[in-house]
C-alpha cells in the first residue's frame, strides 16, 4: 500500500495521483474511488462517492474488490473501515494508492494506528509514503512586500517540496 499525505489545496497531490495512475495504466486493471473525480482517465474505472445515497468509500471499495482490479486508488482514507478494506486489498496483492490526512510522510504511521490498523499489518502492506507541498517563492523585486510584478502578493511562483519515506 502506498499512502500520500493529505496536504493543503493546491499542493498538486491530485496531479501526482493522476500521473501515477496514467503511468500504471498499461495492461493493468485499475479502479478508483474518489470524492470528487477531478479528471476522467481513459481505461480506468472511476467511481464517484455519493454519501447522500449511501455510496461511501467503504461501500464502493467492497464493490470494486469483487471485480478483481490490480490497482486501486482511494481518494482519501478517512475512517477505520476504509483503512481496513484498503489493507485487506493490499494483503491480497493489489497495489493501493491513497491520500491520508497527516502533516508529514512519517505521520502516516501514527495516523494508520489512529484508524485502528495494527502495526504488524502496516509492516506487511505499506511500501512508501510521499508528502508534498507547493511553497510560494518570495518575489525578487519587492522581497515579499508586494508589487505590480507579483500582483501585490509578495509571492512569485511556487516550489514543490517532496518528502519520501520507503518502508
Amino acid at each position: 500500500m502506498d499512502a500520500g499525505s493529505q496536504r493543503p489545496t493546491g499542493s498538486s497531490k491530485t496531479t501526482t495521483a493522476y500521473v501515477a495512475l496514467s503511468h500504471l495504466n498499461s495492461k493493468r486493471k485499475i479502479s478508483t474511488v474518489e470524492d470528487p473525480i477531478e479528471y476522467n482517465l481513459s481505461g480506468i474505472e472511476q467511481i464517484q462517492v455519493f454519501k447522500d445515497i449511501g455510496l461511501t468509500f467503504d461501500r464502493a471499495l467492497r464493490s470494486i474488490l469483487r471485480q478483481d482490479p490490480n490497482v486501486i486508488m482511494i481518494g482519501e482514507i478517512r475512517d477505520p473501515e476504509t483503512a481496513q478494506i484498503a489493507c485487506r486489498a493490499a494483503l491480497a496483492g493489489r497495489m493501493v494508492l491513497s491520500t491520508l490526512h497527516t502533516n508529514s510522510a512519517v505521520g502516516a504511521l501514527p495516523r494508520l494506528d489512529d484508524l485502528g490498523v495494527p502495526e504488524y499489518i502496516v509492516r506487511d502492506v505499506l511500501r512508501g509514503v510521499l508528502a508534498q507541498d507547493l511553497q510560494g517563492q518570495v518575489c525578487g523585486e519587492c522581497k515579499g512586500e508586494g508589487c505590480g510584478g507579483c500582483g501585490q502578493s509578495g509571492v512569485l511562483g511556487r516550489d514543490l517540496t517532496v518528502d519520501l519515506v520507503e518502508y
